[in-house]
């Protein structure tokens, strides 16, 4: 006998469908009845929960329109959501939530606010030169800053909605955002260069585009009003909840190369964060914040 409860079937017969429609068959229903042992009625009803498919009827089966064929594979689509960063954005990437995300009417269904990105059609050649070098494994010069610079590339980053490459110069690991390459263009030199797995390994291993040696320890007080942001998800670099205070504030750690991964944010969160430590960071942002009240009580 049968353990599925009838919900759990009916997710099954559907997740069936999708996958024959997906694979370019038709959806016949007497003989789907038939394989799932159910009336007739039972697969209408269940063809009729893919309205959003918008099915085409053919001879006395359902077709998806061929605009969905052919296009991406289950595959295709998770790689480029794990590329995109967007995975875990989403409650699932199975084959019918990915059907629904394919179908006309998304928008009545799903938004994404928020999201800052540059528009990057810009990078189209650059792109190409880019990519050419580090498929190669050839250094690629290029103007920047009013400089030329002669860079072994790595890695094209997409971090906080701008591009940048990860590369090394003169041996240290730097990283130039694209939208500073001058006439955004560059050149593919000759000489191959051997990658080195340690900068490999770093670009991989770190989460931001600062790839500094040694990271600093940041602790910082977050006022109760705002606690709920930082439980809810990861909004500081590497970021560690130490203690939760009696009075609801936290105490956080963050880890950093750089003090730009940290001070905007604190800047951002006022008056709601403080830096405990270290006592120099401390005293940086409360300068910004003088000179700051300084200039607007001028204006």
């Amino acid at each position: 006998m049968s353990t599925q409860t009838s919900g759990e079937k009916l997710a099954h017969r559907l997740v069936k469908l999708i996958e024959l429609l997906t694979q370019g068959k038709g959806l016949e229903p007497q003989q789907l009845a038939d394989s799932f042992k159910v009336s007739v009625r039972t697969i209408q009803r269940d063809i009729e929960r893919l309205e959003f498919l918008h099915l085409q009827k053919r001879d006395g089966m359902y077709w998806l329109p061929s605009r969905y064929l052919g296009l991406f594979t289950l595959k295709d689509i998770r790689n480029l959501a794990s590329l995109a960063g967007v995975t875990e954005m989403f409650p699932t990437l199975d084959i019918t939530f990915i059907n629904q995300l394919l179908s006309d009417h998304i928008a009545q269904l799903y938004a994404v606010k928020g999201q800052s990105i540059e528009n990057a059609s810009q990078y189209r050649t650059l792109f190409q030169s880019l990519e050419k070098g580090i498929a190669e494994n050839k250094s690629v010069e290029f103007q920047y800053k009013d400089t030329w610079r002669t860079v072994n590339p790595y890695r094209l980053i997409q971090h906080h909605g701008s591009w940048y490459l990860a590369g090394t110069e003169n041996d240290l690991l730097k990283v130039f955002r694209l939208s500073k390459v001058q006439g955004k263009a560059a050149w593919i030199g000759q000489k191959k260069f051997k990658p080195d797995a340690g900068i490999v390994q770093k670009i991989n291993n770190e989460d931001s585009i600062w790839f500094g040696e040694d990271k600093q320890e940041v602790i910082l007080s977050v006022n109760a009003a705002i606690t709920a942001h930082f439980k809810a998800r990861d909004l500081l670099p590497e970021q560690e909840i130490l203690k939760e205070l009696d009075n609801g504030d936290l105490l956080v750690s963050a880890k950093i190369t750089h003090t730009m991964q940290i001070l905007p944010l604190v800047r951002y969160w006022l008056p709601d964060m403080r830096i405990i430590s270290p006592v120099h960071l401390e005293s940086i942002h409360l300068e910004f914040l003088k000179q700051y009240t300084a200039s607007v009580s001028h204006q």
